[in-house]
């Protein structure tokens, strides 16, 4: 987050925009994998990380149940995009872009409960 705004990112060839990160690798933990995913995906150092969450839903256009693990960080460095991600975007409470389900139902709805991102 920054300035009371979410950073979500789009992977190339797709339009619905989620959470920087990815899948563990074997024998990593949750917070090797995010240092890891933010270094490789934005290009950024992870400085401090609080969990903030973990949230199911299906995924979007899919038949199958993600869960992701939400985290309130912060980096080093200036997010850009890197690897599959093509676009960055920073969302308020009602986003103009096109959120991923676990977003719209969960994460966006906690954060703005808990008055840690803008309406």
């Amino acid at each position: 987050m920054k300035n009371r705004r979410l950073l979500v990112v789009r992977k190339r060839g797709t339009s619905t925009f989620i959470s920087p990160g990815g899948k563990m690798e074997k024998a990593e933990g949750q917070l090797d994998c995010l240092r890891r995913e933010l270094r490789e995906e934005l290009g950024v150092k992870l400085v401090e990380a609080e969990r903030f969450g973990t949230y199911e839903r299906r995924a979007e256009g899919e038949d199958h149940v993600i869960r992701i693990h939400a985290w309130l960080t912060s980096v080093d460095g200036v997010c850009l995009p890197h690897a599959e991600i093509e676009e960055l975007g920073w969302i308020a409470g009602a986003p103009l872009l096109p959120v991923g389900s676990v977003f719209a139902e969960c994460v966006i709805p906690e954060l703005l409960r808990r008055d840690l991102i803008d309406a």
